[in-house]
């Protein structure tokens, strides 16, 4: 699991449509798919169901959306505290 996949993640669960996630953090929804895909397989869960009206979260998802804001705040806090 690396930070990159989990704010891919946290932007698939904010924006609810790959396509948008992928305007937002500026890359092609390919990579956007990808990197879920490859989070989920590295779980063994997964995250989303693929809706009509976009994604919704699993109940594996919903217990990761707590986790990763935590870990992307962490790793937000931890740049700033090094760079001083």
């Amino acid at each position: 699991m690396e930070l990159r996949q989990l704010a891919t993640f946290e932007a698939v669960v904010r924006h609810r449509t790959v396509t948008d996630a992928a305007a937002a953090l500026g890359l092609a929804p390919s990579s956007v798919s990808q990197q879920i895909r490859t989070l989920e397989a590295a779980l063994g869960v997964p995250l989303f169901v693929r809706a009509p009206k976009g994604m919704e979260l699993t109940p594996a998802g919903q217990r990761l959306r707590g986790w990763a804001r935590s870990l992307l705040e962490q790793a937000e806090q931890a740049t700033l505290d090094v760079r001083g």
